[in-house]
């Protein structure tokens, strides 16, 4: 029997702002866009509207020699890790073996990795940076975050692209059941780039979309946005955790799903029309009024999931919702990630 685990802090940086209390004022006041990225297509320039997250509070918690050789992949993860730890009421730098860390992403460090390719074709093999090289892996965050942070437990990078999240916390629960570390810090990061943006307008080659309608499954409104989202997590020991508990995680196939009417639903609608037509499916027999999507606060990303736990607890905290939710998020196979959590 896996153990159900204890949320004791949140940490979060995306186009909303930096922290909690700036993902609670969005949380209130909703979300939309927060900037405008340039990108070259075949018929000239076009302005995209984008979630951009800024790891500058970074250089406030940890000195700018430690993280001169980051990319802002790994300075995302390390600052929403860093709010997480604080919020747990514990020192960033954690120097012991009981605490893993955990890293879920879906495009990785995708925008180092495609400048480290231009600086190749501009400069030859020879000459291309070893510095981007080193954080061109997608496992270069949980590396950095566990250098920065000095953290001596076990050190994981989940890429399944939207299951991330969901894998990530399996492996979480495994390891707090095991006992093999006390702590989790558990995380989703991902980065918006040029090539990413080329590539929307290329699949979806109509009109740009100016906001998320998470719940028009007719249109394409998906807007690409980056930021991380951290948690501190430990087994239940029998004290009140600030943000509750994940009680169960697992995934099944929407045909067998019942969507319970006595709980808050947080769906991964994140304005992807051909996802929609899946939740539609999903969310037939579900209460409108006890369905929500948190996408056009932090925008459309692959660890996206990782967003609507940790947003999902804020608001459960702060009295924005019932005290009962169940998130889910589905993949291209009609799978569906299930979280529990009061």
């Amino acid at each position: 029997m896996t153990c159900r685990m204890a949320i004791r802090g949140i940490g979060l940086v995306g186009g909303f702002g930096c922290g909690n209390q700036a993902a609670l004022n969005a949380l209130r006041d909703g979300g939309r866009p927060n900037d405008v990225l340039s990108f070259q297509a075949s018929k000239g320039k076009i302005d995209y509207p984008v979630y951009l997250a800024d790891p500058e509070p970074l250089k406030g918690l940890i000195s700018h020699r430690k993280l001169r050789r980051t990319n802002k992949y790994s300075q995302l993860a390390a600052l929403a890790a860093c709010l997480a730890l604080q919020d747990a009421g514990r020192g960033i730098s954690c120097q012991c073996s009981d605490t893993a860390v955990i890293v879920a992403s879906g495009y990785g460090a995708s925008s180092t990795t495609f400048a480290f390719l231009d600086d190749i074709i501009k400069e030859g093999d020879g000459l291309a940076s070893p510095t981007q090289f080193s954080n061109s892996v997608h496992s270069s965050a949980a590396s950095n975050v566990t250098i920065l942070l000095q953290t001596k437990g076990p050190c994981l990078t989940v890429t399944q692209f939207e299951m991330s999240t969901i894998v990530a916390l399996l492996n979480a629960q495994v390891w707090l059941t095991e006992k093999k570390v006390d702590t989790v810090l558990l995380g989703g990061v991902d980065q918006i780039n040029q090539v990413l943006l080329y590539c929307y307008h290329s699949f979806w080659p109509g009109e740009i979309p100016q906001e998320i309608m998470p719940f028009n499954y007719d249109r394409q409104t998906a807007i690409p946005g980056e930021g991380a989202a951290f948690m501190v997590l430990g087994r239940d020991e029998g004290e009140v955790p600030p943000y509750g508990y994940i009680d169960t995680v697992s995934w099944e196939n929407p045909d067998n799903y019942t969507v319970p009417d006595d709980v808050m639903l947080i769906s991964g609608s994140d304005g992807h029309r051909a996802c929609g037509l899946r939740y539609r499916k999903l969310l037939r027999s579900a209460d409108p009024d006890n369905v929500r999507s948190f996408s056009s606060i932090y925008g459309s990303m692959p660890c996206g999931q990782m967003f609507d736990l940790a947003l999902t607890s804020l608001a459960a905290r702060h009295g924005l919702g019932p005290s009962a939710y169940c998130s889910i998020k589905l993949d291209d196979n009609n799978n569906v990630g299930v979280i529990h959590h009061s």
